[in-house]
């Protein structure tokens, strides 16, 4: 099922950025604790992040049923996209901005948004998704 899952979040993502398809991105699952021990992002009791080798990491409490979830997925599934595509962003902040403007897309149709039901201050997204 949640193959089925990452393929429509790869494609939704496609649609959207114009960014090219690429293979399904491996998913690991794993505890907390062992995630907190890698660099990568934490947020409400979720870390997860993507590897340029299109690995993504998830706790063990994702659920793909749930639309929250999955849009954590799918941000993180942009950022595979943008990885495999060598598309040339001027900054990180670049490639944030388009992988939350299309998680906050998701977010939206879902009758959900980035800053009351993910807790994602605005202020901090414009910091993150600037250049310097």
């Amino acid at each position: 099922m949640i193959q089925n899952l990452i393929l429509s979040l790869m494609i939704y993502a496609s649609d959207i950025t114009g960014l090219p398809m690429t293979k399904t991105p491996t998913i690991i699952q794993t505890t907390q604790q062992e995630l907190q021990k890698m660099d990568n992002s934490y947020h409400k009791g979720y870390i997860y992040g993507a590897e340029k080798n299109g690995t993504i990491w998830l706790t063990k409490n994702f659920n793909p049923d749930n639309p929250r979830d999955q849009s954590i997925l799918l941000h993180e599934i942009v950022h595979v996209l943008q990885d495999a595509s060598h598309k040339k962003y001027s900054c990180t902040g670049k490639q944030e901005k388009e992988a939350y403007d299309v998680q906050q897309k998701w977010l939206i149709e879902h009758n959900l948004n980035l800053k009351k039901d993910m807790n994602i201050d605005p202020l901090w997204l414009i910091i993150i998704t600037r250049c310097n």
